[in-house]
């Protein structure tokens, strides 16, 4: 009981959280696609917004990873995997130090 009781107040704090780093988030992708929109040839603003869709998906991961999953089902391996590495990227010793090869099986079923 005690051990879900504190899944469930994790859950709520992680909602909190990417609450608060999703609306500012937002803001800025929004704002480099009116900048985007104004002066096209401006170099790098394409950047800006994937790494912020980077930082959305890798916020979203925070938030399923904290709720209590009792569900069983199909998984993709490969997005599983992807999301992942994309997360533990944010670390520079695993960005800059690692030496990764990554061969995913492109005929994995989807669920």
């Amino acid at each position: 009981m005690v051990q879900s009781e504190r899944m469930a107040s994790v859950g709520v704090l992680a909602a909190g959280i990417v609450h608060n780093l999703r609306n500012p988030l937002m803001t800025v992708i929004g704002f480099d696609e009116i900048i985007q929109r104004q002066y096209p040839d401006l170099d790098g603003l394409d950047e800006i917004i994937d790494a912020g869709k980077r930082m959305n998906n890798m916020v979203e991961d925070i938030l399923a990873k904290s709720r209590s999953h009792k569900d069983t089902g199909l998984v993709d391996c490969n997005l599983l995997l992807r999301r992942e590495l994309d997360f533990m990227e944010v670390d520079s010793t695993f960005k800059h130090k690692v030496e990764k090869t990554v061969a995913l099986a492109e005929d994995t079923p989807k669920p």
